[in-house]
């Protein structure tokens, strides 16, 4: 991987780990409880595998694409109860197109 592909996979990194800060926060700050659910306890551990495996620059397609669509599948669930939680989709539906361009950079 070229210094240019790095620099953009790290700042790939950066706004997947800033939409964790911010989910994490929607957790927290929710009074939904079975929106508070989804997010801590499926949405977050798949958010975190997505990120770890790009981390270590672990660029297996099959994997990073299923802990996002995971990420996905949880929020379309929980997408209609409010704003926040519709932004946040939207915000994840960015990440996942992206991580399809990241991905190919590792060649």
């Amino acid at each position: 991987m070229n210094e240019l592909n790095s620099k953009r996979l790290e700042n790939y990194i950066q706004e997947a780990k800033k939409l964790l800060l911010e989910t994490e926060m929607l957790s927290y700050s929710i009074n939904n409880r079975s929106i508070k659910l989804k997010l801590s306890e499926n949405v977050i551990p798949n958010l975190i595998n997505f990120i770890t495996y790009l981390e270590v620059k672990r660029f297996d397609r099959k994997e990073i694409n299923f802990y996002i669509r995971q990420c996905l599948n949880e929020l379309n669930e929980i997408a209609e109860y409010n704003k926040q939680t519709m932004l946040l989709t939207s915000k994840y539906k960015i990440i996942k197109e992206d991580a399809n361009l990241i991905v190919d950079l590792k060649q």
